[in-house]
């Protein structure tokens, strides 16, 4: 089993940038994968679908 690992990252960002984000997210949830990085750590998520 996999150690437990958490992510935290706040900013505030304008309509634009959370679209963007969003799309990130939508494109990496399509592929499969979902990568991290807050400049001090990084994680990789793999979920599954069904």
């Amino acid at each position: 089993m996999s150690k437990k690992r958490t992510f935290h990252h706040e900013s505030l960002q304008e309509p634009a940038q959370v679209a963007k984000i969003l799309q990130a997210l939508i494109e990496g949830l399509e592929k499969g994968n979902i990568k991290l990085d807050d400049g001090s750590g990084k994680i990789k998520l793999q979920p599954k679908g069904c």
